[in-house]
């Protein structure tokens, strides 16, 4: 349940500016940061709908090239969590478990090419907050942790917005995961964020 509150989060925390393109005023008519609010808005809507999944793959097949997928680590990260939803709607454990290894390994690319990228981070910490400790992959969740408090914690408001970042810093708090000097800090940046508003 709570990997579609991930996704959902996702969605509208993003949707202000995330990627790297020189784009400085959030209402104006960019092309990719367009395209890449169009990717979330589908993303969120195929955790439920294996059509609106396929409409997503679509998207993808229609508006990119591979080498656009190889070169853009969001986009890349999306390629990965695209397979991990494949995965949740597979019925066959094999193909469930494979399409959640290349997951896994697609998003590993991403965060090695923009290792301090909160979406990226966040899309892979969402993915692995779900998945059982027993498939290893219990030190990439904590590196993601670290580097998600790091990046909040630099309070950069001209790439991610303010409120939305409450929102990840309250499923941060709700998943669980943070030790206690993380848990503090993280409630310290909920109250400035909310004292900003």
């Amino acid at each position: 349940m709570k990997f579609f509150l991930i996704v959902l989060l996702l969605t509208t925390l993003f949707g202000f500016g995330s990627l790297s393109f020189s784009q400085k005023d959030y209402t104006s008519s960019n092309p990719e940061l367009e395209t890449i609010n169009q990717i979330r808005k589908l993303f969120y809507e195929a955790i439920e709908s294996e059509e609106k999944l396929e409409e997503l793959e679509n998207f993808f097949s229609k508006n990119f090239t591979e080498k656009a997928l190889i070169y853009h680590p969001v986009l890349l990260s999306y390629t990965g969590a695209i397979d991990a939803l494949k995965a949740k709607h597979a019925i066959n454990p094999f193909t469930k478990f494979n399409r959640v290894l290349s997951s896994l390994n697609t998003l590993e690319r991403a965060v090695n090419r923009e290792p301090n990228n909160l979406e990226i981070r966040f899309i892979r910490f969402s993915i692995l907050h779900n998945l059982p400790g027993f498939l290893g992959y219990g030190k990439e969740r904590t590196d993601d942790l670290m580097v998600i408090v790091s990046q909040l914690a630099k309070k950069d408001y001209a790439k991610y917005d303010p409120k939305l970042q409450k929102n990840v810093i309250e499923f941060m708090l709700d998943s669980e995961r943070l030790n206690t000097s993380q848990t503090v800090q993280l409630k310290k940046l909920a109250v400035a964020l909310v004292s900003n508003e």
